[in-house]
Order: structure tokens, then C-alpha cells, then sequence
């Protein structure tokens, strides 16, 4: 099935009431992981807009919540005053370090890490929530970990990540080049 098909399938999907509800899921946490080919990343983009807009502004009993982890990333380091030390770090000592630093001043490699509490506090009964930015992000953080440690906090909101790449219920293959660590808990969302 191509990126187009399966994006015209979303609509139906996060619409029906079990989706809703959550049910279905055997006491399983409701995430759903959405695989496209890294190369339709603006058509995912554009199809998310159009489709917030449209939900959003209609009466359904509930919303899309979009959050972009990279726009969180720049809000954590900018709130901590890390924004332009980072850049010059990265310019100076190059990609690696950067890394290792950002993730150490922002406490990525714990489970309650700020970012993790960024998107916990956005988060409203009522939403169902489209995680983006995981190509931008990485790697920075990995979407195996990040649902990991969103996992005790997100119980009852549907969780949609949008992953370029592929996953195959077992696994998160990103840009479907980097091999990730094996991941069960999420469904496929189509």
C-alpha cells in the first residue's frame, strides 16, 4: 500500500469508536505507530495539517493534538538558555559531542526526562495525539525510548507516532536504514 493510500485510511480509523475508546486493545496502551517511506515526509506533513484542521474544526468529541518533538527539543533548550551554547558547540566540536551533550543537559537518557513532561503537559482528555519530528530529532532521541518513557504517563489518549521508516510490530527501523531496538508495545495504526 503507498503513503497516499494509507493516509486516506486515518481518518476512518482514529473516527471509529473503538479507536476512541481504546478498546480492543486487551489492557494494552494505545499506541499506534504510522510506517511511511521516508521519501513522502512532506506528504505526511501536509496530510496531518489538513487532516488537524479539518477535525479540529469539526464536531468531533475529540482533537488532534500535533506534537513536533523537534519544536520541543528547541523550546527545552531555549527555556534552559542552551540554545546558542549548543549551536556553538556543534560548529566547534562537531555532531557527536553536541549530542551527548544535549542529551545530558536535558536528561534525555532518564525516564521523566523534560521532554517527555513537555508532552505529558499538553496532553488534554480529549486528544488524541500525532507524535512528529522523529527524522528531525534523531539522534538526539530514538522513538523506542521515547515511547518507553512516555509509557506510565500516557494511559487513555490514543498516541499516534508517525515514524519514516518501517516497523514490523517488533521493531523501528528508521529511514528504514538505522536499525532500531526491538519494540512490541505499539500497534501498527493501519
Amino acid at each position: 500500500m503507498t503513503t497516499v493510500e494509507k493516509l486516506n485510511l486515518i481518518e476512518g480509523r482514529i473516527k471509529s469508536p473503538d479507536f476512541i475508546k481504546t478498546l480492543g486493545l486487551g489492557n494494552e496502551i494505545p499506541f499506534y505507530i504510522f510506517d511511511y517511506n521516508p521519501q513522502d515526509e512532506f506528504q505526511v506533513r501536509d496530510h496531518i495539517k489538513m487532516l488537524k484542521q479539518k477535525i479540529n474544526n469539526g464536531n468531533d468529541n475529540f482533537k488532534i493534538k500535533e506534537i513536533d518533538l523537534f519544536n520541543v527539543l528547541i523550546e527545552c533548550l531555549k527555556e534552559k538558555g542552551y540554545l546558542e551554547r549548543a549551536i556553538e558547540l556543534e560548529k566547534r566540536y562537531g555532531s557527536e559531542k553536541f549530542v551527548d551533550t544535549i542529551k545530558n543537559s536535558l536528561g534525555l537518557k532518564t525516564e521523566n526526562n523534560i521532554m517527555v513532561r513537555k508532552i505529558v503537559e499538553r496532553v488534554e482528555p480529549n486528544d488524541i495525539i500525532f507524535i512528529t519530528g522523529v527524522g528531525k530529532i534523531y539522534p538526539i532521541m530514538r522513538a523506542h525510548k521515547l515511547l518507553n518513557n512516555l509509557f506510565p504517563f500516557i494511559t487513555k489518549n490514543p498516541l499516534i507516532l508517525f515514524f519514516p521508516g518501517s516497523y514490523s510490530g517488533y521493531g523501528l527501523d528508521l529511514f528504514n536504514e538505522i536499525k532500531g531496538d526491538n519494540y512490541y508495545r505499539a500497534f501498527k495504526l493501519l
